[in-house]
């Protein structure tokens, strides 16, 4: 963090090392009670989408949990070499897998969009380098 967000912080701190518990809960529907609790004890969820699965039905689910409880979620999409290795996709095929990904993440955030909690829709900045999407492979 910077100097200015530093000051800008009002909680007790003991010097500007952070702390970061994570909470790794399976997508499984047999586990929503589980990812109920864990978000109720975070203050934020990632959400991993596998790009050739896409966004399924438990994503869905997880993301309706996460909106009720009032966290911003961060989507993360994974597995971006199964476009290559798997599916044999060329780099603009791959590319539009992705977006379809972050299409159809956007229609459930504002689906289930609390106004309380702003703009939560996924916009890739200008260029790839400057993406607000994490992107891991």
């Amino acid at each position: 963090m910077g100097e200015d967000a530093l000051k800008a912080f009002k909680r007790a701190r003991d010097g500007n090392s952070f702390l970061v518990n994570l909470i790794d809960s399976p997508g499984h529907v047999d586990f929503s009670s589980e990812v109920t609790a864990a978000l109720r004890i975070t203050d934020g969820a990632l959400v991993v989408v596998d790009c050739v699965e896409g966004v399924c039905v438990q994503t869905e689910t997880v993301l309706r949990q996460a909106l009720a409880e009032r966290i911003r979620p961060v989507l993360t999409v994974n597995k971006m070499d199964r476009c290559f290795l798997e599916l044999k996709l060329e780099g603009e095929e791959a590319y539009t897998t992705y977006l379809r990904v972050i299409e159809n993440a956007n229609v459930i955030l504002a689906t289930y969009q609390d106004e309380a909690m702003g703009d939560l829709q996924v916009r890739r900045a200008t260029g790839p380098a400057q993406s607000h999407i994490s992107r891991t492979a």
